[in-house]
């Protein structure tokens, strides 16, 4: 997987910034920022392979999600 399409979101406020992390939450990245879905963000290369990942998703309130994405 080198790319994360974000094609809805519930509870943020846009615009959003997106990092991809380990499953753990560490070696954390950030793919880009938004304010319009659908969004592709293509991942850092230290995710290509990467079974599992973090999506963490940080608002335009500071407010911070995350979800687990099995590759």
């Amino acid at each position: 997987m080198n790319e994360i399409e974000i094609s809805s979101i519930t509870g943020v406020t846009m615009p959003f910034s997106a990092y991809t992390c380990d499953v753990y939450g560490n070696n954390c990245g950030y793919v880009g920022s938004g304010s319009t879905l659908p969004i592709i963000f293509t991942l850092p290369p230290q995710f290509n392979t990467a079974p599992v990942l973090q999506l963490t998703v940080t608002d335009s309130n500071g407010c911070s999600f995350y979800k687990i994405i099995n590759c």
